[in-house]
C-alpha cells in the first residue's frame, strides 16, 4: 500500500465520503481535515498517533502544528518526507 492510500485510509477510517457530505468527485488531496471533515484537536492527535503507529515513525512535537497538517496533501507530503519518500508501506 502506498503512503497516500494509507493516509487517506487513516483519515477517513474506512468511512464513506457521503458521511462527510463530500462530493465523490472532490479532490480528496485538497480536503481540509478541520474545515471539511470537522476534525477537532482530539481527533487530530488520534490521527497523528495512528500515523505514527502505521508508519513506525515519531512525529516531532515541533511539527504538530495543525496548520502544517491541515489538508490531506499536507499530511501525505510530510509523511513521505519522514519515511524517506518511500512509496510502499506495510498494511496494518
Amino acid at each position: 500500500m502506498n503512503v497516500e492510500t494509507k493516509i487517506i485510509e487513516l483519515i477517513f477510517r474506512s468511512d464513506n465520503l457521503e458521511d462527510y457530505n463530500i462530493d465523490a468527485s472532490a479532490d480528496i488531496m485538497s480536503i481540509n481535515i478541520f474545515e471539511d471533515l470537522g476534525y477537532d484537536s482530539i481527533q487530530f492527535v488520534e490521527l497523528i498517533i495512528s500515523i505514527e503507529k502505521s508508519f513506525m515513525i515519531e512525529i516531532d512535537d515541533d511539527m504538530l502544528d495543525m496548520s502544517l497538517f491541515s489538508t490531506v496533501q499536507d499530511i501525505v507530503k510530510s509523511i513521505k518526507e519522514m519515511v524517506g519518500n518511500g512509496e510502499e508501506v506495510e498494511n496494518g
